[in-house]
C-alpha cells in the first residue's frame, strides 16, 4: 500500500481563451455517466474564465462533486484542449502508476467511502487535491498493472459492445406502421378496479408495478417488490394477467408491457383490457412502446406541469393495426430478439462481476464489501 502523493503531478498550467479568440478550443466535461467527454455546448472564448490545458492521461475531477462519480481520465489527444479552472486536473509517474488503473481504483467504492470520510462537514463539498495525494492504494508492479489494465479494458468493451446494442435496439423496426389506422377507442378500454386503504393492506403480498418498474421502449421489467415491501397506502389499480399495462405519466417515455400474472399497479398506470377480435394484445403492447405511439401523444403532452394522457385522450388516438396473421409473425420475430438481447444482458452482467472480481484481487478482502453490497 502507497500513498498516492509520490505518484501524482498536479496541473497548475492555465489559460483564458477570450484573450486568445484566434485559437480553436476544445472544451472538455466530466461527468459520472462517461467520465471525460467533450463539452460541444460550451464556447469558452466567449467567457472570461480561467481553463486548465489538459494533455492526454491526464485525470479530471470536480472537487465538489466527485461524490457523485465526477472524475474521469482524459483519452482525447487534440490540439489546445481545455477544461474548466474549477476543477482539478493531474497526471501519474508512468514509469510507476499506470493512469488507467489508477482510473479503476477512482471508480471503486472504497474511494467513494474515502471522499465522503475526508470531505464531509462542511456546507459544500471541496475533496482537496490533498486528499487525493494521502489515499492510500495497493500498487503492483507497472507490468502488473498493465495486465490488470488489459482485462478491465477487455471487458468494458464487453459491457460498452452490449450498452450500444440495447440502445439501439428499437421496436419500431418490426412493426408495420404501413398498416390501416383504427382508434384505440374501438380497441381497447381502462379496465382496472381501484383499491385502497384497508383493501390494498389485504392485497400487502401482491407484486407491485410503478412506472419506474417498466424499461423505456421494451416493456422489460425491472426491480418488482411486493406491495408491502414497495410501502404502497395510495390509491392503485388491480391488473390482472392478459392485460396491457400502459403506464399514462409522460407517455414519451413508451412504458407498457403484455401482463402474464395479476398485481397491483399504480394510480398512474392504465391497466387496459382488448376487445378487439382483430388485435392481439401482445402486438397491441409492442403498438404503446413504439416512438411511432409517443410521437401520436405530443399533442397531449404540450401543457403545464407532469405531461399525461388520459383515457379520453387515449381512446382518440389511431394506430397501425395490420392483420392478425401479420400481428403473429412479428411477435415471433420479435420474442427471438428478445432472447437475444436477454443473452446479451447475461454476457454484460457477467463482465461486470469480472470487473468485480479483478477489483477483489487488486485490494484483497477489503473490497469483499463491496462485493457484498452489490
Amino acid at each position: 500500500m502507497v500513498k498516492l502523493k509520490e505518484y501524482l503531478i498536479l496541473n497548475e498550467t492555465k489559460v483564458k481563451p477570450s484573450k486568445t479568440p484566434n485559437i480553436n478550443y476544445k472544451v472538455l466535461g466530466v461527468n459520472n455517466e462517461v467520465g471525460v467527454f467533450i463539452n460541444e455546448s460550451l464556447n469558452a472564448e466567449e467567457t472570461n474564465q480561467s481553463y486548465f490545458i489538459v494533455k492526454k492521461n491526464e485525470i479530471c475531477y470536480n472537487p465538489y462533486r466527485i461524490n457523485v462519480g465526477s472524475i474521469g481520465l482524459n483519452m482525447f489527444d487534440y490540439n489546445n484542449q481545455i477544461v474548466s479552472g474549477a476543477y482539478i486536473v493531474f497526471a501519474c509517474y508512468e514509469d510507476r502508476l499506470n493512469p488507467k488503473y489508477l482510473e479503476a481504483l477512482f471508480k471503486s467504492k472504497i474511494f467513494l467511502r474515502y471522499v465522503n470520510e475526508k470531505a464531509n462537514g462542511g456546507v459544500r463539498m471541496n475533496f482537496t487535491f490533498e486528499h487525493i495525494e494521502k489515499w492510500e492504494i495497493p500498487l503492483p508492479t507497472i507490468d502488473e498493472q498493465k495486465e490488470i489494465v488489459t482485462q478491465l479494458e477487455k471487458h468494458k468493451t464487453v459491457i460498452k459492445g452490449v450498452d450500444s446494442v440495447l440502445k439501439n435496439w428499437d421496436v419500431d423496426d418490426f412493426l408495420d406502421l404501413t398498416a390501416s389506422e383504427e382508434a384505440i377507442g374501438n380497441i381497447a378500454k381502462v379496465d382496472g378496479q381501484m383499491v385502497k386503504d384497508e383493501n390494498l393492506l389485504a392485497m400487502k403480498e401482491e407484486l407491485y408495478v410503478g412506472g419506474e418498474n417498466i424499461e423505456t421502449g421494451t416493456g422489460r421489467l425491472v426491480g418488482l417488490k411486493t406491495v408491502c415491501d414497495n410501502g404502497i397506502v395510495g390509491p392503485s389499480y388491480i391488473f390482472k394477467s392478459g392485460q396491457i399495462i400502459y403506464s399514462k405519466v409522460r407517455p414519451n417515455l413508451r412504458k407498457g408491457f403484455y401482463s402474464t400474472f395479476k398485481g397491483i399497479c399504480s394510480s398512474d398506470i392504465y391497466p387496459l383490457t382488448i376487445f378487439n377480435k382483430n388485435v392481439l394484445p401482445e402486438y397491441f403492447a409492442t403498438i404503446l412502446q413504439s416512438k411511432y405511439f409517443a410521437s401520436k401523444t405530443q399533442v397531449f403532452q404540450d401543457r403545464a406541469g407532469m405531461p399525461k394522457i388520459n383515457r379520453e385522450q387515449l381512446y382518440t388516438v389511431n394506430v397501425a393495426i395490420p392483420s392478425k396473421n401479420i400481428q403473429r409473425q412479428i411477435l415471433i420475430e420479435l420474442n427471438t430478439q428478445i432472447e437475444i438481447l436477454e443473452g446479451l444482458r447475461k454476457i454484460q452482467a457477467q463482465a461486470k462481476k469480472r470487473i468485480r472480481m479483478i477489483l477483489t484481487d487488486i485490494w484483497g478482502l477489503g473490497l469483499i464489501e463491496e462485493k457484498q453490497e452489490d
